[in-house]
């Protein structure tokens, strides 16, 4: 509490206090009071006026002194009337009873958002756990009726597949660390698998996939690792390049880090959206969003075309609150119309070539 605050706050008290004193002075001085009898009796009022404004300036900074320090050092600051002290005017009771009604009614209201939330993302993951069951049918049955047809019903069964995935990690997103186990796995396996199982989208994207480092050990998890190379390559196959379209894998050491670096020559990222493109929503300028134009896709009734027709924004945004959970670095170097360049840093790694 400032001192100029407690005498904006005391300004008509001390306002009374001249008028009444000027009163008194004018009274006295009609009556044939000597001036040095008025000027007594002002200054020893004006004594005690100064001296109860300055003990009671002390008292509440230091009440007020307190409690700003407890409430800094409270985890849940909302709980400060509960912990506060009671105080010895009738208004700082008041106000302690005000304080603690209001947080007893959003505490309240917090531990039923909170059921709510955790009513849904059960809900999300009982779905997922049921859609998965028809969409692993569908994929047997592809699997054992090859044809045209069925290979692009395993295409698309297989973008849903990615859509469900990432329905999972969104309701999981404030709890994933329950979700995942932390060992050494080994990163080039790792990167196989998932290039395996994009492997229907690079050959009908006529991508060439690069997998070019040896054997290499990193601590993290390897579940959701496969769900970011995922993001990674579809977004890739979404902007490849027209012609001779290929992704490069490579990794390098830094210091103590290990970088696995995903390249694509694909139509680049705008220099103006490199900043953003982890943002939750962003889909990037028109040059990324015309994709049609860029893959000289027809707008015919081609599932590809269908596919690409709209950007989300929502894949990169769950890579970079992924990799943050797992206390990855994750990077974005690109230039249109050249190449996109996507880095995955795994800090303070002990790694070894098998």
């Amino acid at each position: 509490m400032r001192l100029t605050d407690y005498l904006s706050d005391k300004i008509i008290v001390i306002l009374i206090n001249m008028a009444s004193m000027m009163a008194l002075s004018l009274y006295l001085i009609s009556t044939g009071n000597y001036l040095t009898n008025v000027i007594l009796i002002l200054a020893a009022w004006g004594i005690i006026l100064v001296t109860y404004l300055s003990v009671d300036y002390i008292i509440k900074r230091k009440y007020f002194n307190k409690i700003d320090d407890t409430l800094k050092n409270l985890d849940k600051p909302y709980l400060l009337a509960e912990v506060m002290d009671k105080g010895n005017s009738i208004y700082d009771k008041i106000y302690r009873e005000i304080i603690h009604t209001s947080n007893k009614s959003v505490i309240e209201e917090i531990r039923d958002l909170k059921k709510s939330q955790s009513e849904y993302k059960e809900y999300i993951e009982s779905w997922v756990h049921d859609i998965k069951t028809p969409l692993t049918a569908i994929n047997l049955i592809c699997e054992n009726n090859k044809n045209d047809y069925t290979k692009k019903i395993q295409r698309e069964t297989g973008i849903i597949e990615n859509q469900v995935e990432n329905v999972l990690y969104y309701a999981r997103m404030e709890q994933v660390y329950k979700d995942y186990m932390i060992h050494s796995i080994n990163l080039k396996n790792v990167v196989l698998n998932s290039v395996r199982r994009n492997k229907l989208y690079f050959i009908q994207g006529k991508m060439q996939v690069n997998v070019e480092f040896d054997d290499i050990m990193v601590s993290t998890d390897e579940k959701w690792i496969e769900f970011l190379l995922n993001q990674i390559f579809l977004n890739a196959i979404k902007y490849r390049a027209n012609e001779n379209a290929h992704i490069d894998i490579t990794t390098n050491k830094q210091d103590k880090n290990i970088e696995l670096i995903i390249e694509d020559n694909g139509i680049g990222i705008p220099k103006e959206d490199i900043g953003r493109i982890f943002e939750k929503g962003f889909t990037g300028s028109n040059g990324r969003r015309d994709i049609e134009k860029e893959n000289n896709i027809k707008k015919d009734n081609s599932l590809e075309y269908n596919r690409n027709k709209k950007a989300t924004g929502i894949g990169l945004y769950l890579c970079k609150n992924l990799c943050d959970k797992l206390d990855i670095g994750i990077r974005c170097e690109s230039e249109e119309g050249r190449y996109t360049r996507m880095i995955l840093i795994f800090p303070d790694s002990d790694y070894a070539k098998l």
